[in-house]
């Protein structure tokens, strides 16, 4: 997985799936268990070949992202 050109460092990426029939809310915890971000991923999303996400730091929405 390659970061967006110019995006920050680093980018994360997960190696499991999401349902895109169904949809289902994402967490991101820290060490002790504290929900640190949460996103939606509605269900149908997005098309095959792109990926759903958004920049760090809150920065804007989460959208569809053409996959690399």
């Amino acid at each position: 997985m390659r970061c967006l050109d110019g995006g920050p460092s680093p980018c994360f990426h997960a190696a499991w799936a999401i349902s895109p029939s169904r949809g289902e809310t994402v967490s991101v915890v820290d060490a002790t268990g504290r929900v640190v971000a949460q996103g939606l991923y509605p269900a149908n999303a997005v098309p095959s070949g792109q990926s759903w996400g958004r920049l760090a730091n809150d920065a804007g929405d989460f959208a569809a992202n053409q996959a690399p």
